[in-house]
C-alpha cells in the first residue's frame, strides 16, 4: 500500500475517486505485479500559497513533493 498524505489540508487534499469525499492523505493499493498505483484525484483547496506533500509505502521509504498556486 502507498500512502499519499498533504502538509496542509486546508491546501490539498486527495480522494480515490472524482465523487468520493477529499481528505488530507490516501492509502491506496498496489496490485501484485504493478508497479504504479491506480488512478487517485488531488483537489486543490487554496487559490494561492504552497503545499507539500509526501507519498510512503513500507519498504520503499518517503519521497516528497511541494506544489504551488498562484
Amino acid at each position: 500500500a502507498v500512502t499519499i498524505a498533504s502538509s496542509d489540508a486546508t491546501k490539498l487534499q486527495f480522494s480515490a475517486t472524482p465523487t468520493s469525499a477529499p481528505a488530507a492523505s490516501l492509502t491506496v493499493s498496489v496490485p501484485a505485479g504493478l508497479s504504479s498505483t491506480p488512478d487517485f484525484y488531488i483537489q486543490g483547496r487554496a487559490k494561492t500559497g504552497n503545499v507539500s506533500y509526501s507519498a510512503t509505502a513500507t519498504g520503499f521509504g518517503l519521497s516528497g513533493r511541494q506544489c504551488s498556486s498562484t
